[in-house]
């Protein structure tokens, strides 16, 4: 008899999920009400700066529970001007604060906003912004059944900070993204298959 194989994760016999919400918005609740203005809009624009922003906090973001910090290398001038674009361009903000790490090439753009807290508490669906982590991290519920074009620019955003690419003339054309998180190298995965791309997973272990 045949040997009985599993290929559920067959990229030529699976099916791709194609299915596109129509909602173009985001809405949050806004229980943090400033002097002067609402701040934050309470609907946001589901478009390729969200999405490319969302993507790039996946791969160099964090939080301590009252900021938003992206930490990138403090070579990278272009990259950090392009966060500091499209957080204007998405939240209208512009009250960062920029640091370097001592001992190190690491530079921290940070934002205080509890209105930016919260909205990504909503986003994410969390309690607390700190449980979602290096190692946990996966792209929001919300955002994953948009236009699958759409969504290449989170993996975009995501890929030009945890992304490698290669495409020498004399060699095989290469491309990789690193994460420790499974969930969101899962996540990716969705997203490539969606657009008809079909990567792996490769799993390295490495020291410490």
């Amino acid at each position: 008899p045949a040997r009985e194989t599993d290929n559920t994760n067959d990229y030529g016999v699976k099916k791709i999920d194609m299915k596109v919400n129509d909602n173009n918005y985001i809405s949050w609740t806004n229980s943090f009400m400033r002097n002067f203005g609402i701040g934050i809009s309470q609907k946001i624009e589901i478009n390729s700066e969200l999405c490319e922003l969302i993507g790039i906090w996946l791969a160099e973001g964090s939080s301590n529970g009252s900021q938003i910090t992206f930490t990138i290398n403090q070579k990278e001038e272009n990259f950090k001007n392009r966060i500091i674009e499209l957080m204007w361009k998405v939240f209208s903000l512009d009250n960062y604060s920029i640091s370097e790490r001592k001992g190190s090439l690491a530079l921290n753009i940070s934002y205080s906003s509890k209105q930016l807290i919260e909205f990504f508490k909503q986003l994410f669906e969390v309690q607390n912004l700190k449980d979602v982590n290096q190692w946990n991290k996966f792209i929001p519920k919300k955002l994953l059944h948009i236009e699958p074009k759409m969504q290449m620019q989170i993996f975009k955003g995501w890929f030009i900070g945890d992304g490698w690419a290669a495409t020498p003339a004399s060699a095989k054309r290469e491309a990789k993204g690193t994460t420790v998180s499974q969930k969101l190298a899962d996540d990716m995965i969705f997203i490539l298959n969606r657009n008809f791309i079909n990567p792996f997973i490769q799993k390295e272990e490495r020291a410490n």
